[in-house]
């Protein structure tokens, strides 16, 4: 995947199920493709984190 390409389906799913995983309450969530393989996650109209596909995690600033 590249920028501006429409969201794989899987991805949508692993993002959630890890919030889930997190304990995270959530009414909206938004995901921004950033790259090929992380989403920035907004929840609830506050930035959550951003999500690493290919490790299945969130993951911190230093790791960017």
């Amino acid at each position: 995947m590249k920028r501006g390409d429409k969201m794989n389906p899987a991805h949508k799913n692993l993002i959630l199920k890890a919030l889930d995983d997190e304990g995270v309450k959530y009414n909206k969530v938004h995901l921004k493709l950033m790259g090929t393989s992380r989403y920035a996650v907004t929840v609830n109209e506050e930035f959550y984190g951003i999500f690493d596909v290919n490790k299945n995690e969130f993951i911190t600033r230093e790791e960017c």
